[in-house]
């Protein structure tokens, strides 16, 4: 559930997830910008339809919707920024269907951070046979 909502790690970048199915949808167009909708299918039957820009290949929309295809979420990408020549979101504003909204916003962004090791576990020693 957490990557069917998260707007940094989806199906776009984990494209190889065996889960889901991906495919081109009809183009559409949005805030007068015409769109690619790549569609991302569930094996549970949800599916996430994520609009690109064709011009700049930015994120422009994702519809989230539940098993039975009603509309969980919108979201909207927004605020775009260029850091170390990667575009990032730094809004992104979820409406749900009642019409409740989140604004999820970032206040800044770092690339090529190292992990340290102590973020990891020391691995298992096998057992003896």
């Amino acid at each position: 559930r957490f990557i069917h909502e998260a707007p940094l790690e989806n199906i776009l970048v984990r494209r190889r997830d065996p889960r889901v199915e991906l495919s081109l949808g009809e183009d559409v167009t949005i805030a007068r910008k015409p769109c690619y909708q790549i569609v991302a299918a569930y094996n549970d039957g949800s599916k996430v339809i994520h609009c690109i820009e064709k011009e700049t290949y930015l994120e422009r929309r994702i519809y989230q919707y539940d098993d039975a295809g009603e509309l969980v979420a919108e979201m909207i990408p927004s605020d775009f920024e260029q850091i170390d020549g990667i575009l990032f979101a730094m809004t992104t504003i979820r409406v749900n269907p009642d019409g409740e909204s989140i604004t999820m916003t970032m206040d800044s962004v770092q690339s090529n951070v190292g992990i340290l090791d102590t973020a990891f576990s020391p691995p298992q020693e096998l057992p003896e046979e």
